[in-house]
């Protein structure tokens, strides 16, 4: 017997909330700590998809099925990239409003241009990156969970 495929929409608003405060967090932090800020943006995503992961389990007593765990994985690598896009977007603002900016920004834009397919090449292999671990992460933190639910009733 077939499992029916749940909507994940709601999962994914939890993701976002969720990813959405670790990344603030982490900026914060960030400014008072030398640390590697994309370790941290990577461990901040992971984070993410355990609360969506665990909610899952726990509403449907079973992990995702790989429909879900596909949905699932795609929206929260375009969640992800459509905060950082947010991010870059209001580095860019801050960096033109200072003085001498303009040059600066002008030179940006040339190294952009000059490496747009290195650059293009280099967004579609982290995303396929990112898609990876949200398929899998988002199966074994769910299946971690139901575990840990059966310990729970078994030891009570």
């Amino acid at each position: 017997m077939g499992r029916t495929s749940v909507p994940v929409g709601k999962y994914l608003l939890l993701f976002t909330a969720v990813y959405t405060l670790a990344i603030v967090a982490l900026t914060v932090t960030l400014q008072f700590v030398d640390f590697n800020a994309r370790a941290m943006s990577v461990a901040a995503f992971i984070a993410a998809i355990s609360f969506p992961a665990n909610r899952f389990a726990q509403d449907h007593n079973r992990v995702p099925t790989g429909t879900e765990r596909l949905k699932f994985a795609v929206g929260s690598v375009l969640i992800a990239t459509a905060i950082s896009l947010i991010q870059v977007a209001i580095v860019f603002a801050l960096l033109s409003s200072q003085s001498g900016a303009n040059e600066e920004m002008e030179a940006l834009r040339q190294v952009m241009s000059d490496n747009s397919g290195i650059l293009v090449f280099f967004i579609i292999f982290i995303s396929v990156l990112y898609l990876g671990v949200a398929f899998f992460i988002f199966r074994w933190m769910a299946g971690t969970a139901l575990k840990a639910a059966e310990r729970r009733k078994s030891g009570s």
